[in-house]
């Protein structure tokens, strides 16, 4: 179909936008009682980043008039825009390429007759040259972020005018009149109408009818569109703040399941993977300032066995509208059960410092903080009471730039803290190393420069101090109040740079600085250094895990590993990090943002969650459908069934049979009770509990082809390939009740669906592919039959069996709609030896493994509208690349049907992970961490004219 017009614009950006310039282009100089005139496509999809142009974005590129380019920087540096001007470029003239100018700049060089591309910021590069003279092009910034887009007279009907004039081939003033003209020419019908009593009456009821069937249709596809925009805001977040991303996304599909609302959820998932738990929001602005360098202070404190976080903010949620200088009864410190989420106590503390120490023990069982004027309460975390209280020193005779303490340590059993602070009438800094038992000092020292010490203890309770400003080290001894002898470490990187001590390890670098480096303190030298590139500007060690560091870069939260090496990201923030802690085996780390943001992570293994393996079985020991594994010894075939994702393999029992797993064929009931095997041509029952046959073995007319074995129905039939085609068998007495195909017909694939009603066949070259149903009478029934796509590779049936997804020998993915026969061939796969396809529960998304250099992503497709979704990390990625060697009966990587609407994923080496690709599962799993509803801004700015209610209500 001819179309007038192809609309392209930024997905993440500029939906809204692009919503409203196809719905003015379309009705405008339109009669309200014909279809519009003039077609214009616009591309509803978002596509993913492994993709190629769709066929229909080609054929409706191939067969439009003109191209409007919705021009925005964001535009400019998309990969599809890019592509979608480049096949315009390639295909059509640049006559009809128009411009709206939606963000940006837009320069046109006379001398040059080409855009000035120094100041231009919203075309791509690819039109460079591509203009002899300065082409069409409109201004619409100043509607971007409308949230209404009106076609009465006024700015941006004018610009939308200008465009439509140039793509009817008419000029400005006659369309413009035209419009008004059939304007008023509809209002003179409605008024003749309103003439007749009794026409008006008729009249008036066909056009409720039509005002209801087109306030439902408006009604559709405001939530389609809502559910578009917020799906893309939910991608856009996803890097930048994956708390709001899964709002947006939870929103997205609360309004209509869309395909992209499963893309953003998607999305969000993966960005919120390593969150644990979202502790509090942050409130998107800075509190008050207090003196000339005052950050509002959000400090989070995590016990070394990761079981207690304690945080306080001055974006207190528990204080309506709380400012710095904070709450007036004092500084709220909140006290978590990590593991459970659980809030165990809140702490008044009696007044707010401007620089605030929050430390914990390893127990979780003491609390230390800095209150004003340099005095420290010491809190037991059970009782919830101040067991001690320290004075370092009279602050209140200090100016505010010098009062709070500097460098702090507190031992890990909690028995000894240090600090440095200024003393009045002293020039230099102080040190002091208390006993917390006692409250007393054990050592006191002054004469320290300003900012120059960084302190830590070891796991033995020896204090390392720290010169940041020379290198020069000591270790101090509480038990015998003894220093040990000057250090000085070789080729330290003098100069004013920031440094983070833990026991024995030294990170001196941050913001600002030109790299990065690690030290040994033991061993005196320099172990690792990273460029500013990627580098964190602050860190914080694990004290058990010496191959592990967790910094923050700006607003994100990453691991390192002992070379400053990213290994990965756990999250990030909206606002920059401003505090954090690990325990002291790596495994949590909290954080807070500069606007009070507090979230907990988790450093899983990226790649989903680790299934028990205990019995090692590979890859290469599963059945052609994934669902069974088979061990052949010398005492015959261990058998398990693969598909729970909490316990891993589950062993079934043993038969007394080597089965060969390329010639022989073995299927399981659903309770795992009796095992179907065709085995040298014969047909037998066994029970794998004790290892003895209950039939059989029964012979049809020669020798077993190598098709499928499947119980389908009651549990009590199967289907089997035979020389003489496909039979439907009694188990239980070998009677053949059906012949499905016959022998002219080979059969190379079958499958069937989870509740065992649906059966899929595919045969060779040439031949249909078939679906049966379950008839209840101990006989199926076909209910489809389609062209088979060349030679298929792999079959899979959704659960319930409503669609069926083939990939062939060209790994092109296909999904037949059983109840319509639509059969479609959506994308190419990228290249992979992985065939194993799975549907989630609800059938709306497809999955297989794709291998890449840097490890297997599982590839979703929506089974609907046939679009990418985008690929999740699947396994542990140590044995991704595909040079990777391994033994010949290890096998590929292979994905499975799990419960719990996931999948299973084994791995060369017996490695086994799980992921859920279940939509239910993923509101479930979002909805934990992000509960609340959309602030009520966001709310009108998507969902003014729509009635959503919240999708994580109790």
């Amino acid at each position: 179909m001819e179309r007038d017009a192809f609309i392209s614009y930024s997905h993440r950006r500029d939906v809204l936008l692009a919503q409203a310039l196809e719905r003015a282009l379309t009705r405008l100089a339109q009669p309200w009682t014909r279809r519009p005139a003039l077609k214009v496509f616009r591309d509803t999809t978002s596509l993913a980043a492994n993709s190629d142009l769709g066929s229909a974005i080609k054929a409706a590129l191939g067969s439009s008039r003109y191209f409007v380019y919705l021009a925005s920087p964001e535009a400019a540096a998309s990969r599809w825009v890019r592509e979608e001007i480049a096949f315009w470029r390639d295909n059509h003239s640049m006559d009809h390429f128009l411009i709206a100018l939606a963000a940006g700049e837009i320069v046109w060089d006379e001398d040059r007759d080409d855009f000035d591309w120094d100041r231009t910021t919203a075309l791509p590069e690819g039109l460079v040259g591509a203009f002899t003279a300065e082409p069409l092009w409109v201004d619409l910034r100043a509607h971007r972020d409308a949230s209404h887009h009106s076609m009465d007279p006024g700015e941006f009907r004018d610009r939308i005018v200008t465009l439509a004039a140039a793509i009817h081939g008419v000029s400005k003033d006659t369309l413009d009149s035209e419009d008004l003209r059939r304007q008023r020419k509809a209002a003179r019908i409605f008024r003749g109408l309103a003439a007749g009593l009794a026409v008006a009456l008729i009249v008036a009821l066909v056009a409720g009818l039509l005002a209801v069937r087109q306030r439902d249709e408006a009604l559709a596809r405001a939530r389609t569109s809502a559910s578009q925009a917020l799906a893309a805001r939910a991608l856009e977040m996803a890097d930048t703040d994956p708390r709001k991303a899964a709002q947006f996304a939870l929103y997205a599909e609360q309004v209509r399941s869309t395909s992209e609302a499963s893309q953003g959820l998607a999305a969000a998932v993966l960005a919120n993977e390593s969150v644990f738990r979202h502790v509090q929001k942050g409130a998107e602005r800075f509190g008050q300032y207090v003196g000339a360098s005052h950050e509002p202070e959000t400090r989070v404190a995590l016990s070394g066995d990761g079981s207690v976080l304690a945080y306080y903010s001055e974006f207190d949620a528990d204080v309506p509208d709380a400012e710095f200088p904070g709450p007036p009864d004092g500084r709220h410190i909140h006290l978590f059960d990590v593991r459970t989420g659980t809030p165990l106590r809140t702490l008044i503390s009696r007044s707010w410092a401007q620089t605030g120490m929050l430390q914990i023990s390893s127990d979780g069982g003491l609390l230390v903080v800095e209150t004003a004027f340099n005095q420290i309460d010491v809190w037991d975390v059970r009782s919830g009471r101040v067991i001690r209280s320290l004075v370092a020193s009279d602050a209140r005779q200090l100016s505010n730039a010098r009062t709070g303490l500097d460098a702090t340590a507190l031992s890990r059993d909690g028995h000894w803290l240090a600090a440095t602070f200024y003393v009045p009438q002293e020039e230099g800094m102080r040190l002091t190393v208390w006993d917390l038992t006692s409250g007393t000092p054990v050592h006191t020292e002054g004469g320290f420069a300003p900012e120059s010490i960084t302190l830590s203890f070891d796991t033995t309770n020896r204090l390392t101090a720290l010169a940041t400003d020379t290198g020069e080290t000591r270790t101090f001894t509480p038990g015998t109040k003894a220093w040990s002898a000057r250090r000085q470490l070789s080729a330290y990187p003098f100069g004013e740079r920031s440094a983070t001590l833990s026991a024995d390890r030294l990170f001196v670098g941050g913001r600002g600085s030109q790299k990065a480096e690690l030290w040994s303190i033991s061993q005196g030298r320099r172990t690792a250094v990273a460029a500013v590139a990627g580098q964190p500007g602050t860190v914080v060690f694990p004290r058990d895990n010496t191959e592990l560091i967790v910094g923050a870069e700006e607003e994100r939260i990453s691991l390192y590993d002992p070379a400053l090496r990213k290994l990965q990201t756990l999250g990030s923030f909206s606002w920059p990090v401003h505090s954090m802690a690990v325990s002291d085996d790596g495994k949590w780390v909290a954080a807070a943002s500069q606007d009070g943001a507090v979230s907990v992570f988790l450093t899983r293994d990226p790649g989903g969650a680790t299934v028990p393996n205990g019995d090692r079985l590979k890859s290469g020991e599963l059945t052609p459908d994934g669902r069974l594994g088979l061990r052949t010894g010398p005492e015959g075939t261990v058998v398990w069934v693969v598909a729970d994702a909490r316990t891993g393999p589950r062993q079934l029992g043993r038969i007394p049979v080597a089965v060969d797993r390329e010639w022989d064929s073995v299927a399981a009931s659903k309770d795992g009770s009796r095992i179907a095997l065709i085995h040298e041509g014969e047909l037998s029952l066994w029970d794998p509990r004790t290892g003895q046959r209950t039939s059989g073995p029964h012979r049809y007319d020669g020798g077993i082809g190598r098709g499928p074995l499947m119980f389908v129905g009651d549990g009590f039939h199967v289907v089997g390939g035979w020389e003489r085609g496909l039979l439907l068998i009694d188990i239980r007495t070998g009677e053949v009740r059906q012949t499905i195909l016959p022998s002219d017909g080979q059969v190379m694939l079958g499958t069937v669906s989870e509740d065992l009603s649906t059966l899929a066949v595919a045969g060779t070259v040439g031949e249909d592919l078939t679906v049966w149903r379950w008839a209840g009478n101990g006989r199926l029934e076909r209910v489809r039959r389609a062209a088979q796509p060349e030679v298929t590779m792999t079959l899979a049936v959704s659960p319930e069996g409503s669609r069926v997804g083939v990939m062939d020998r060209n790994r092109r993915v296909s999904i037949l709609q059983v109840d319509t026969g639509r059969l479609t061939t959506h994308s190419v796969a990228v290249p992979t030896s992985e065939n194993d396809l799975v549907f989630s529960p609800d059938a709306r998304h497809l999955v297989h493994a794709v291998r890449r250099v840097t490890g297997t992503r599982l590839q979703f497709w929506d089974t609907t509208t046939g679009d990418a979704l985008g690929s999740w990390p699947i396994g542990t990625g140590k044995t991704g690349s595909p040079d990777v060697s391994r033994a010949e009966d290890e096998g590929p990587i292979r994905i499975v049907a799990s419960s719990g609407g996931g999948v299973l994923a084994f791995e060369p080496g017996a490695a086994l992970t799980h992921r859920s690709i279940d939509v239910a599962n993923w509101r479930t799993a979002l909805c934990a961490l992000v509960p609340d509803p959309l602030p009520q801004n966001e709310y009108d700015r998507y969902l003014s004219d729509l009635d959503v209610g919240a999708p994580c209500r109790p």
